[in-house]
């Protein structure tokens, strides 16, 4: 069987550079900045 290649280390990956958890935060940030400006 080969081997496999060890391009993923769960202790050297932050959460932070995740583009899935990037791109959360900056939906979030535009809807909330959106609800803000439409208030009355």
């Amino acid at each position: 069987m080969p081997r496999s290649l060890a391009f993923y280390r769960p202790d050297e990956y932050p959460a932070d550079s995740n583009v899935g958890y990037l791109m959360k935060r900056i939906v979030n940030s535009l809807g909330h900045n959106i609800d803000a400006l439409l208030e009355p």
